[in-house]
């Protein structure tokens, strides 16, 4: 049922609107509570609030500054509408079409908008925390400084959409799609992220301590100078990935697929990666003390000059591999297969632990 009567509404628009310089058309709001379709009106500062609207055509509309808050607008025809400013805080949107929607600088705290298409809306200083976006589809959408903090994304298509500086802390976004996205200086913190496909993405200066993101496809992603301090990433595809400088101390790198990486310069302190694939991969001048490298495979890798302290290299496979300078003081040597290795300059050999073999 649609709320009250036509009078309330047109009192909520002077004296409850978000904007009140903005002013509906009122032949518009009394044709959109009567008949459920009101294309191309005008509405804008209107105060809807708690208005059952499921299905409205609202195509083409100006909802500008309008006060959206706890409408139901479930499965409504929202797309290229201009709803920015406007507040939708507990609306129902879901399945709506928002597809090409301007909603940059609204609220949407804790809206619905399960399965809703958002592909290239505007959504740049927008205020998602809390909602509920998933299997929304948000491809080639602009999130930059949104703020999508505590928000279900779960399943969701992000594909080559913009979330530059965007908060995403303690997010759910398992198994979503943000293959070719920017997420460049977005915070991450805490984010539950298995199985969330991120081929091709930009994480450049990004904070990701805690993340989740096992089983994770980040194969070509940018990861340089980013923050991945105690994250999981346990089977997860990071052939190719670019880790220059980042800080992974205490990661869990676990079966997980390096094959190419470049982790020039990278800090892996007590770090775990047995049994990870690490062929040709660049670890050239990091600091990997402490961290458990066992059963690996290192192939033609390059670990010049890095820090191999206390390192576990158990059963690991170095032939070929590059250990030029390395500090290998204290480290697990056991049955570690170096055949061809460059040991050229190593510090501490004579201190390994363990007896190597040389095929």
């Amino acid at each position: 049922m649609k709320r009250g009567v036509w009078g309330t509404i047109l009192v909520g628009v002077g004296l409850m609107g978000v904007h009140p310089a903005l002013a509906a058309n009122p032949e518009h709001l009394q044709q959109l509570t009567s008949t459920n379709q009101c294309p191309r009106c005008d509405l804008s500062g209107a105060d809807l609030r708690g208005m059952v609207l499921p299905g409205a055509n609202l195509g083409n509309a100006n909802l500008k500054g309008a006060n959206l808050q706890g409408v139901n607008l479930e499965g409504a025809k929202l797309f290229n509408a201009d709803i920015s400013e406007a507040n939708l805080g507990n609306a129902n949107l879901k399945q709506a079409d928002l597809g090409n929607a301007n909603l940059t600088k609204s609220i949407l705290i804790r809206a619905n908008l399960d399965r809703a298409n958002l592909n290239g809306a505007q959504l740049s200083h927008t205020d998602f925390s809390e909602a509920s976006l998933r299997q929304a589809s948000l491809s080639l959408v602009n999130l930059e400084k949104a703020n999508l903090a505590d928000v279900n994304l779960t399943g969701a298509d992000l594909t080559s959409s913009v979330l530059t500086g965007v908060n995403l802390s303690q997010v759910r976004m398992q198994n979503a799609v943000l293959n070719g996205a920017n997420l460049d200086q977005a915070d991450l913190t805490d984010a539950r992220m298995e199985g969330v496909k991120l081929r091709g993405a930009s994480l450049v200066g990004a904070m990701l301590p805690r993340v989740r993101l096992s089983r994770a496809d980040l194969a070509g992603a940018k990861l340089g100078n980013t923050n991945l301090r105690e994250a999981d990433l346990s089977h997860a595809d990071l052939t190719g990935v670019d880790l220059t400088a980042s800080r992974l101390d205490r990661v869990n790198l676990s079966q997980a697929n390096l094959e190419g990486a470049k982790l020039k310069k990278v800090s892996l302190v007590t770090a775990n990666l047995p049994s990870a694939n690490l062929i040709q991969a660049d670890l050239s001048n990091s600091d990997l003390r402490g961290a458990n490298i066992s059963r690996s495979r290192l192939q033609n890798a390059n670990l010049s000059g890095s820090n191999l302290s206390v390192v576990n290299l158990t059963d690991t496979n170095l032939t070929g591999a590059n250990l030029a300078g390395a500090d290998l003081t204290g480290a697990q040597v056991r049955q570690a297969i170096m055949g061809g290795t460059n040991l050229n300059g190593t510090v501490g050999l004579d201190k390994v632990v363990g007896r190597t073999q040389n095929p």
